[in-house]
């Protein structure tokens, strides 16, 4: 004889029981799901309502699964996408950094299959090492790939040519024949899919030289200006080595910050977006003034 499930329950209790499982961690909530069948519909939509991705271990590939599931990508409505690879594996082969590195680029324009997202928080390193072209190393030019293809993705405009040219960047940058991937190759990968309506963006640790990039993205101008946004958060790091940053000063390397605070009122507040924003937030280690 089975033992009771949530299905014996009054709808009301089940209503109480859904509402409380936030609160249960998401190992638990993806073991619950294999209890019974109702149990797993109350269940799924908590476990996946918040997603992550790393440039470490299985994760793009535990993203991927997820967004080019139908049933899981529609419960989707936080994600976190971190590009640290790890307190084990900075100081790995070069090859193997870069390899992680590469296969979380490639992950990152299946968001846009996650047309129920509100809320992304995009997470670099809080230093970056200028001196450094290698994929090995989390360098300025890594950061602003990763920002182009993300804001690409959310404006609506990821296509067969954009994702070919990003593997062949890749390549040219050192990446290795077997983490260059098209994730979504077999699944329909032209199909469009629209912008993103987001309602809330974190960015930590945004180099306060992406300035240039800021002022001349296409992706980023189209996004924020969709007016879907109110709640936006900034926290803008330096992209000078430590021993740099210590020479230069209390007020830290003024060109490129006043350059990156001159394009916030230009680009990131734009009236499109500021008209609807309700809550804002910016942080700097440095002087703003």
């Amino acid at each position: 004889m089975g033992g009771p499930t949530f299905a014996s329950l009054p709808v009301e209790i089940t209503v109480y029981i859904s509402e409380s499982l936030s609160t249960i961690c998401k190992t638990t909530l993806l073991n619950l799901r294999l209890t019974d069948r109702r149990t797993c519909s109350l269940v799924t939509p908590v476990a996946f309502r918040n997603l992550f991705l790393g440039a470490h271990d299985e994760s793009p590939e535990r993203f991927a699964q997820i967004a080019l599931s139908d049933h899981l990508r529609k419960f989707v409505r936080e994600l976190t996408c971190d590009t640290w690879i790890g307190p084990d594996l900075e100081h790995a082969f070069e090859q193997f950094r870069a390899s992680l590195r590469v296969l979380f680029v490639t992950a990152l324009p299946l968001i846009r299959y996650f047309t129920n997202l509100k809320s992304l928080r995009l997470r670099f390193s809080p230093w970056c090492p200028w001196e450094f072209d290698s994929l090995a190393q989390e360098s300025c030019a890594f950061r602003l790939t990763v920002l182009d293809v993300v804001f690409t993705t959310l404006a609506g405009d990821w296509s067969a040519q954009e994702q070919q040219t990003l593997l062949e960047e890749l390549e040219t940058a050192g990446g290795y024949p077997d983490s260059v991937k098209a994730w979504d190759e077999d699944y329909d990968a032209d199909k469009p899919t629209g912008p993103v309506h987001l309602e809330r963006l974190t960015v930590y640790n945004l180099a306060d030289d992406t300035w240039q990039w800021v002022l001349e993205s296409k992706p980023l101008e189209k996004r924020l200006n969709m007016g879907t946004l109110t709640d936006l958060r900034l926290c803008i790091t330096s992209e000078k080595p430590i021993d740099e940053i210590a020479w230069i000063g209390p007020q830290g390397n003024r060109n490129e910050i006043d350059e990156l605070f001159d394009s916030l009122q230009h680009v990131w507040f734009s009236l499109p977006l500021a008209q609807n924003l309700k809550i804002l937030s910016l942080s700097h280690h440095r002087y703003w003034g």
